[in-house]
């Protein structure tokens, strides 16, 4: 059994009330709204994808209340699990990730007929309109691990163009998803090849640490200075970005009986092919190759989701 998370009192005293945004200035509950006034891309942050997520919300909420002046475009800011939000328990930090369904897994390109009653699919269909009318998307996440922060990108070449214009952060993943369903930054329109809007995912740190909402926050910041939508210029990192080619995603057979060999933390770089580093039941889970980047390791794995991904790195081509 995990010990229980280390969670920074400062988050705590951080944390928004989210009812001030209830009724804001668009058709989306929860849904804020900056527009210039001038012809520009639509750009949608959205943070509480998972409600246990929180450090995406102080992010926001801070930027809301800054009330940045925006250059050209539109800017609309959105809590999107609101209501699993309303439900964090301290004492239980893992425990209103959802309500219902996991909402990084419901976006399937028939979502708008989908009947399926539960509150984040119906929220899914709710923000359809919203996510349709976006030209850039940034999805703001956290981690159950310590790790600097990693994007999350699709193959697509415009995605790793915005990735190379964003210059940050250092690691930037191309990720071809999870079988048991679609993110939100894998919705067709982020991800059909005749589209041109694109969407990253930033997992921005440990779930429960303030300096993660300041990295979010920063997140967000900079992906407006590099669309111009600020008027100071983006501060790219002098590190060169490393580019991460996922080549494993491993499912437990049985979550019961999965276990890591060792703590390990996201972007732990293990040297040797052949390194045990997970016992699946009786199977032996190796390194496939030398410097195999771990990314992501769940705390808790869960049968049908992905307890850990592997990865090649290399310098970001064309840097």
């Amino acid at each position: 059994m995990p010990t229980p998370p280390v969670i920074d009192q400062r988050l705590l005293d951080a944390l928004p009330d989210l009812e001030r945004y209830a009724a804001a200035s668009t058709a989306f509950s929860h849904v804020v709204s900056i527009d210039s006034g001038l012809v520009g891309p639509h750009v949608v942050i959205t943070a509480l994808t998972h409600g246990n997520e929180v450090a995406g919300a102080i992010a926001l909420d801070r930027l809301i209340r800054e009330n940045p002046t925006i250059s050209h475009g539109r800017l609309s800011l959105c809590f999107v699990n609101y209501r699993a939000y309303a439900q964090f328990d301290p004492a239980a930090p893992f425990g209103n990730r959802f309500l219902q369904r996991d909402m990084n897994r419901v976006w399937h390109g028939t979502l708008a007929s989908d009947p399926t009653d539960a509150w984040e699919v119906r929220r899914a269909r709710e923000l359809l309109p919203l996510i349709e009318s976006s030209d850039f998307l940034l999805d703001l996440h956290t981690m159950p691990r310590k790790a600097p922060p990693l994007a999350l990108i699709g193959p697509a070449a415009r995605h790793r163009d915005l990735a190379r214009a964003m210059g940050w952060p250092k690691w930037v993943m191309i990720d071809p998803g999870h079988a048991d369903g679609k993110r939100l930054t894998d919705y067709h329109h982020f991800s059909d090849p005749n589209r041109y809007a694109s969407a990253m995912l930033i997992e921005c740190g440990y779930h429960f640490d303030l300096r993660t909402a300041d990295i979010a926050y920063r997140a967000c910041r900079h992906l407006l200075k590099t669309l111009h939508m600020l008027d100071s210029p983006a501060r790219v990192s002098p590190d060169p970005a490393r580019i991460i080619t996922v080549t494993h995603s491993l499912v437990p057979t049985t979550a019961a009986e999965f276990s890591f060999e060792r703590r390990f933390d996201g972007l732990q770089v293990i040297e040797k092919a052949g390194t045990l580093i997970a016992r699946d039941g009786s199977t032996e889970i190796r390194t496939p190759y030398d410097d195999c980047v771990l990314l992501m390791p769940a705390l808790l794995p869960s049968d049908g989701a992905t307890a850990l991904r592997l990865g090649r790195a290399k310098e970001f081509p064309d840097q």
